[in-house]
């Protein structure tokens, strides 16, 4: 047995054995509940973030499960998906899969899935763990709230979802759905989770803010004390416009012919043809406009647009994360080089800078407000959902714990 897999086995116990709200098999008593300064919360949901968060870090409203009490623990029937898999977890009559937790961490995890270091491995054990327990509540906390929604709720609530979704899209992906769809499928899961999930983090936002903040009162001394501890954090970064002129290679083969089943031939001429091309298009951005450019020989929808991918505040993730990080690294108008990755050839340039702003305090107060009002209201719905997580039942959360960070370490 390897010292890293021995590692990060005592690691996987220590964060197991340090959970709340769960019960460990063999015991007959729950591990300890940590107070609200003994552990770091779990990450905020990406639709969730709030813009200034108030320091110290402490649990969110959706974070529920990380300070709730042990639940009832009960093993699953014969029938049950968790009876015969350990990365499946039933919470009530809900389900979370290992996927899920690790798509949401995705930025986090090495590479590969490889932690080079005890303290590294512990650190993303820590935060695997967290995130499951935030899921735990978040689910608690939809199942109450959707309890009582009727069917034209629950339809407007499906439209928010969609436009939180496209929004999402837009941002990450291009406004490229088959991306999108591409990046889920490579992490096990589907547009349906997809969509599925933003409605649940849009219905427990929405629920524990109608139920929990009108309980929260706020003087504008704390509002002012906030922002001068914090003046540094109320500005807007700087964001950059992404140009490409994109020759993917499956846009040179013949028409209704799919790359996948295009056969190595087809698929060596279509890889000439597309170097050909971005070799055409640099060669025309001499003395030429970049978006005209794109225009003319960009093999993706946002020709229509000048290749323009819209405002961004970091590189995209990938494939594109090279290409785009030429945007972040250079001045506007500065055209790459032809940038070949695994489906083909780019031109990338950055296009509009919008320079970071900072506000003053009376930009900034409702912002201030928001982020107080935000973090007492977590911390009275955390009270809440102990009363959720009390009557809980949940599958073997101890074999999807392991199995959850056995899986984001690589092990």
């Amino acid at each position: 047995m390897s010292h890293r897999f021995v590692r990060i086995t005592a690691c996987l116990a220590t964060v197991l054995l340090s959970l709340t709200g769960c019960q460990m098999f063999g015991s007959a008593e729950p591990a300890p509940e940590p107070t609200a300064d003994s552990a770091e919360p779990p990450p905020v949901a990406s639709a969730g973030l709030r813009a200034h968060p108030l320091p110290p870090p402490r649990p969110t409203a959706e974070q529920a499960a990380d300070i709730a009490p042990a639940p009832r623990v009960r093993a699953p029937g014969l029938d049950s998906p968790a009876a015969v898999r350990a990365d499946i977890l039933i919470v009530n009559d809900m389900t979370l899969t290992v996927d899920e937790i690790l798509f949401a961490l995705r930025d986090e995890l090495p590479a590969g899935g490889d932690a080079r270091s005890r303290d590294s491995a512990n650190a993303l054990a820590e935060r695997i763990a967290a995130r499951v327990q935030f899921e735990v509540g978040s689910l608690l906390l939809y199942q109450e709230a959707s309890g009582g929604l009727s069917s034209q709720q629950m339809t407007v609530l499906e439209q928010t979802a969609k436009r939180a979704f496209d929004d999402e899209v837009n941002r990450s992906y291009g406004g490229s759905v088959a991306r999108c769809e591409e990046d889920l499928h490579e992490h096990g899961l589907t547009l349906a989770d997809y969509r599925a999930r933003l409605a649940r983090q849009m219905l427990v936002r929405s629920y524990t803010r109608e139920k929990i903040r009108p309980q929260v009162s706020l003087r504008r001394s704390e509002l002012l004390a906030y922002y001068e501890a914090n003046r540094d954090t109320f500005s807007d970064p700087e964001t950059r416009e992404l140009l490409m002129i994109e020759a993917p290679y499956a846009a040179f083969l013949p028409d209704g012919v799919r790359w996948e089943t295009a056969g190595s031939t087809r698929q060596a001429k279509a890889k000439l043809a597309a170097r050909r091309h971005i070799r055409k298009a640099r060669e025309a951005l001499h003395g030429r406009d970049f978006r005209s450019v794109a225009a003319e020989y960009s093999k993706a929808p946002q020709a229509s647009e000048g290749g323009s991918w819209g405002m961004l505040g970091k590189p995209l993730r990938a494939p594109f994360a090279e290409i785009s990080a030429w945007a972040f690294s250079h001045g506007s108008n500065q055209p790459s080089d032809p940038i070949e990755i695994d489906r083909g050839w780019y031109i990338a340039c950055c296009g509009r800078i919008n320079p970071r702003r900072d506000y003053s305090f009376s930009q900034a107060q409702e912002k201030i407000r928001e982020a107080i009002v935000n973090e007492r209201a977590d911390l009275l719905a955390g009270e809440y959902v102990r009363k959720l997580a009390a009557k809980a039942t949940i599958s073997d959360l101890g074999s999807f714990m392991r199995q959850a960070i056995e899986r984001g370490l690589g092990v």
